[in-house]
């Protein structure tokens, strides 16, 4: 357990909410190295994964594009006393492409980890070893009226810790 700190507010911290356009995901099954945050002297520590993540051979994290001010990453204890856990909520709003649908028919199921960027640059990683992230549900949405919105709404959700911010490198070409 980390020792006792001052938790102060930053005068001036930039805490812009939102999430940027472009997040990543994996295969889970793809991944042969998925770490953890490895120390525990501070409170930064306890949510930081600072290790790479480590693709077999030709693996890689892969693109997925939101749309601008409409995604958002949460996170919501389980309510378990002496057992508290975390429900971490990521809903991403795709454009409503052939692309998109396919991703979503053929990872409808699939056992997923995810790296979501927000407004500063911080990546958080959602899925951890022995429990990956998953797409939980979406929604279609076709518009009726040119003034409706058309796109696909997903909701990604992970369990056990808060999503960690990630500060490893990025496989985003294929692993050697």
């Amino acid at each position: 357990m980390p020792a006792l700190q001052n938790l102060i507010r930053t005068a001036g911290n930039q805490n812009t909410p939102g999430l940027k356009i472009i997040h990543r995901y994996a295969v889970y099954s793809e991944i042969t190295t998925l770490p953890a945050p490895s120390a525990t002297t501070n409170f930064d520590d306890m949510v930081t994964v600072s290790a790479d993540i480590v693709f077999a051979t030709g693996k890689q994290f892969w693109k997925l594009e939101g749309i601008l001010d409409k995604n958002s990453l949460d996170g919501q204890s389980s309510e378990q006393l002496d057992a508290a856990g975390v429900d971490n909520t990521v809903k991403i709003f795709l454009e409503h492409n052939i692309d998109n649908l396919g991703f979503l028919q053929t990872h409808k199921n699939s056992n997923l980890v995810f790296l979501i960027e927000d407004q500063q640059g911080n990546k958080r990683l959602l899925g951890q070893d022995g429990l990956p992230a998953r797409i939980m549900s979406y929604a279609i949405k076709g518009g009726a009226a040119q003034p409706d919105e058309k796109h696909i709404e997903v909701t990604i959700k992970s369990v056990g810790m808060i999503a960690p911010f990630y500060t490893g490198d990025i496989q985003d070409t294929p692993a050697a």
